[in-house]
């Protein structure tokens, strides 16, 4: 179950995860506290009161994390809170990059389907409009 190895990668797991947990827990917080009044990608002016509990990085993040992937890119903060946990614990986890891409993969691709279907209560991010552009534009007999 545990499987630290020796003390020195028992102490680069510790700490690597606990970098991941912490920085999962930052964009958590980042984007629960999101406001669209705050300033972000694609607004520009002068803003002397920021709601983030993170000011203006916090602002700057959620709004990158919500214009690219939408609304629903908190998926991928709960799957860097899971890898840090497994990491901690000394858990054993294979093909981690393979999963981290596929998990933004399976997320672009289900903006992409709600934009298809023009669901406009979930807000899809540029990636999945992106693509939709491109295969509009590409693929305009299908």
């Amino acid at each position: 179950m545990f499987s630290y190895g020796s003390f020195k990668l028992f102490l680069l797991k510790v700490i690597f995860g606990l970098a991941l947990v912490l920085f999962s827990s930052f964009l958590a917080l980042s984007l629960i506290t999101h406001n669209t009044n705050d300033p972000g990608i694609g607004k520009i002016g002068n803003y002397y009161e920021i709601t983030n509990i993170f000011g203006f990085v916090g602002a700057i993040t959620s709004s990158f994390l919500i214009k690219t992937l939408g609304a629903l890119s908190a998926l991928i903060v709960f799957y860097i809170f899971y890898v840090g946990t497994i990491f901690c614990l000394g858990l054993k986890i294979r093909f981690l990059l393979t999963k981290f891409i596929a998990a933004i993969a399976s997320l672009v691709f289900f903006n992409f389907l709600l934009t298809l279907h023009k669901v406009s209560v979930i807000h899809a991010g540029l990636l999945s409009d992106f693509l939709l552009d491109v295969l509009t534009y590409y693929f305009q007999s299908i």
